[in-house]
């Protein structure tokens, strides 16, 4: 992703687990600029 030379940082999760009424707790962090960094959220409980 480097050697595409874009002003972009990428930072990826993704959680796939059976639905079978358990529960499930996550965390992560990150640094970045307030002033020129930005966050996209995508929450899609059905995919089919």
């Amino acid at each position: 992703m480097a050697k595409l030379g874009k002003p972009f940082k990428y930072i990826v999760t993704c959680v796939i687990m059976q639905k079978s009424g358990a529960g499930l707790h996550s965390a992560s962090s990150c640094y970045w600029d307030s002033s020129t960094d930005g966050k996209r959220s995508v929450l899609r409980r059905k995919l089919f």
